[in-house]
Order: structure tokens, then sequence, then C-alpha cells
């Protein structure tokens, strides 16, 4: 017997419920001062690369405030901005620390908090989508996951587990693709004393849309793929993103 599914929609709720959530969980809770560490599309509290990130950042005596994103949406605004502007105001962080679409969508809270952005996908790697590839996808309303996500497991970076990667999702909705682009475009502007980490070598972001937005003094080189956390050098690079942090 084959299921006919007539309305797209139909393969969106039947997604896993990991996929549709956002969820948050704190870590070192009596460490002081707060952070918020919002992460990437798909990385996921059992990553053992996200989990030494936030075992870094607890050593150093921060109390860490995570935050674990559903991989497809409709509604940046609804499902992305608004439920980590409303962790933001409840914890009142002191230091904000975005990875890939977490700095995309760090870059739209209203913070006093100093803004520290981890290879932020401020613009999609222009290698990844083709002109007519991007006319198609913003003309396919879809929520259904149609799409082949491009990655290569050795762009993420050296330290990236088995588990981790089988983890990734390996497809997305037209949609979800959409509504990235609708915030890129309309990110609001950085501010001039946040700190962006990146590598020459990332193929997953746009390194131009990085370089627009801030200044040369304002971005730290680490020798690495997309994930500073499963990259080479990433003892050495975690001492200077905490000493940018507030004390």
């Amino acid at each position: 017997m084959v299921m006919q599914l007539r309305n797209p929609e139909v393969l969106f709720s039947l997604l896993p419920r990991k996929y549709l959530n956002m969820d948050s969980r704190t870590f070192n809770e009596s460490g002081k001062p707060t952070l918020l560490f919002i992460m990437g599309f798909g990385n996921r509290f059992d990553s053992a690369t996200v989990g030494w990130m936030i075992d870094r950042l607890t050593d150093a005596g921060y109390r860490v405030h995570a935050v674990q994103f559903p991989t497809d949406i409709t509604d940046f605004e609804r499902e992305y901005r608004r439920p980590v502007q409303r962790l933001h105001d409840e914890h009142e962080p002191a230091g904000i620390v975005g990875h890939s679409l977490g700095g995309l969508v760090a870059a739209f809270l209203e913070t006093s908090a100093k803004e520290v952005y981890l290879s932020p996908w401020w613009g999609i790697y222009e290698a990844k989508v083709s002109a007519w590839e991007r006319w198609l996808v913003l003309r396919l309303p879809f929520r259904a996951r149609i799409l082949p996500i491009k990655t290569r497991r050795e762009e993420l970076g050296v330290h990236v587990s088995d588990h981790e990667w089988e983890q990734l999702p390996k497809r997305i909705s037209p949609v979800f693709i959409t509504e990235i682009y609708r915030a890129q475009q309309t990110r609001p502007s950085i501010s001039n004393d946040a700190v962006v980490f990146a590598s020459l070598s990332d193929t997953i972001v746009s390194l131009h849309a990085i370089g627009t937005a801030v200044s040369s003094d304002q971005i730290r080189l680490y020798d690495g793929k997309h994930q500073l956390f499963s990259a080479s050098d990433r003892h050495e690079v975690i001492d200077e993103v905490v000493a940018v942090l507030p004390a």
C-alpha cells in the first residue's frame, strides 16, 4: 500500500519532535557572569564538540544558557528571534556567543550584552547556491524537506564525531531557506564593539558578508573550518574567545 501525501505540510508534521522545537538548557548554575550561547543549525546538546565548547565556557566560570534550534521553520521571527529574545530578557546575559545560525539570530536581539560571533551565517557561501537555485527556491512555498544540504563533513572541522555527523539533517525545506535569505537581507547592523571569529577556509558561510558587516579589527581568525569548536586549534582559540567576553 502506498500512502499518497497530497499536502506537503503532512511531511513536516511527521518530523521527529527534536526538529520542531527550540530547546534551552542551563549549565553551571552558580557561575558568574551569565552567557547566552546560541548554537548553529543542527548543533545538539548531545554533540561532543558542542559539549566541549560549553565545558570550556563553564570552566572559565560562566553560567551558560545554551540554545538548540529546530532545523526547519516557516517564520524566522516567530520561531527563532522571539523565543531567543524572551530567553535573553529572562536571564539578562552579560555576553552572547552566537555560532553560525545562532550568529544570525543574535544579530537581531535587542541587547546591551557583549556580542561574540563564531562564523556567523550572515550570508550563504556563494558556491553553495547557484543563481537559478536561488531563483527557484524563492518561488517554492513548500515546507517539505526536498532540498539536499550540500555540506560535507570535512567542512565542519576535524573534531566532528560520527554521531554528530549522522545527527545532522541532510535535507531542508524551501520555506526554511526563504526565511534565512530574508533574515540575512534584513539583518540589523553589527555593533562596533562586537567580535567575530572566522576561518578563511570556511565554505559554509559567506566571508564577504562578514567582511562587509564589521571592520577588520573586529575579526579574529582561527585555523580550521566552519565550527570553531571542531577546529584543529580550538584549544588555543577558545582562550581568545574567553578573553573578549566580559569577566
